[in-house]
């Protein structure tokens, strides 16, 4: 049995090889020195399963914080660190929506692999290997966001969290592209389970460690496509990704964008949510009970959400509003948010209002 095994494994290990040999980038494109961490898996928590290579990179961009990640054999993962640094470096984000696009480098390829959570914005086929790109709404600060989502990748290789101090040191590496920070990481370890852990929003975890267990198992809102009516004189803006429906209002050189949003289950946290809104335009945090007394009920078609009026101050260079709805329908949390112009904000209101109640999902 043992001489089967051998025999079994070594094509394995020579195919692994092949692969990663073929994912070098040509001489023509830019390099780029990226630490190679090797560090050790915490003690005592070593495993059967064999050492695996993650490369990943998180980008907090306006109120999302975008997840870029490749995790596979060492060998063939580990050729990639390169290409993957110059394909962060081409990414550029959209002023209408704030999605990313970006330039792949040769041989990488946009694939349609089925997205069975319902988070990703796209999957790329990095040469051998799988890069996903996933966005979420963003913690109260960056720090909170990167340093929580590193630890919960180093929790998936086996590696212990780190500090906001030790964070250079244990091999991260942060540099500019298109006016945002990346942090990015390459990590080596042996996977002690959980390795299907979703980003998060740092804010709903109320620490800078490890994420804790996913409890968003359950199944997505099922009966098809999202239902609503559009008021008028709001202009329809493509879905994409995340994003289930989104429109624009322009007045006066004054403008509102709306959008409607679906989020595994845990992403719904309300107070975390609200100060994050509260943040974008200039307010300071609220208290649970401060909270309580803010939320407004609104229905949608059944299903019972928490409104809140998020008005900026009227003092800033460009005050600005927010309107903002959580629910929870089908095991997702549900968004709906008007952001934009104070007053052009007070206008559409009503009509804002109108929509969501019209909202079938």
């Amino acid at each position: 049995m043992k001489k089967l095994r051998l025999f079994v494994l070594a094509p394995l290990l020579l195919l692994c090889t092949m692969a990663g040999f073929g994912c070098q980038q040509e001489e023509s494109i830019s390099r780029y020195r990226v630490a190679r961490l090797e560090s050790q898996p915490a003690a005592g928590d070593m495993t059967p399963s064999a050492p695996q290579r993650m490369l990943a990179a998180v980008v907090p961009h306006e109120d999302r914080a975008w997840f870029f990640k490749i995790m596979g054999p060492d060998e063939p993962v580990a050729a990639l660190a390169e290409p993957f640094v110059g394909f962060l470096k081409t990414l550029k984000f959209s002023p209408a929506d704030g999605a990313p696009t970006w330039q792949l480098p040769e041989g990488w390829s946009r694939s349609d692999a089925e997205d069975r959570s319902g988070m990703r914005f796209a999957t790329i086929q990095a040469g051998s290997q799988e890069l996903t790109v996933i966005p979420l709404p963003a913690g109260e600060t960056r720090e909170q966001t990167v340093l929580s989502n590193i630890n919960r990748w180093r929790g998936q290789v086996g590696l212990k969290p780190v500090t906001t101090a030790e964070l250079k040191d244990s091999g991260a590496v942060s540099f500019e592209v298109d006016g945002h920070e990346v942090t990015m990481v390459n990590l080596y370890g042996t996977p002690t389970g959980g390795m299907s852990g979703a980003p998060f929003a740092g804010g709903l975890t109320g620490t800078g460690g490890a994420a804790p267990p996913r409890t968003d198992r359950t199944p997505p809102a099922a009966g098809g496509k999202l239902k609503y009516e559009v008021p008028a004189g709001w202009t329809e803006r493509p879905a994409s990704g995340m994003r289930k429906a989104a429109f624009e209002v322009k007045q006066a050189g004054k403008s509102v964008e709306i959008t409607v949003i679906d989020l595994a289950a845990a992403a719904g946290a309300r107070l975390p949510n609200v100060n994050r809104w509260r943040g974008q335009i200039g307010l300071k945090a609220v208290t649970q009970e401060e909270l309580d007394a803010a939320i407004q009920k609104i229905d949608m078609g059944g299903t019972p959400g928490d409104y809140v009026v998020l008005v900026g101050p009227e003092d800033a260079d460009k005050p600005e509003t927010i309107l903002g709805v959580i629910a929870e329908h089908g095991g997702k949390s549900w968004f709906v948010k008007l952001h934009g112009s104070s007053e052009l904000a007070a206008k559409e209101k009503e009509r804002f209002e109108q929509f969501a109640r019209s909202l079938r999902f």
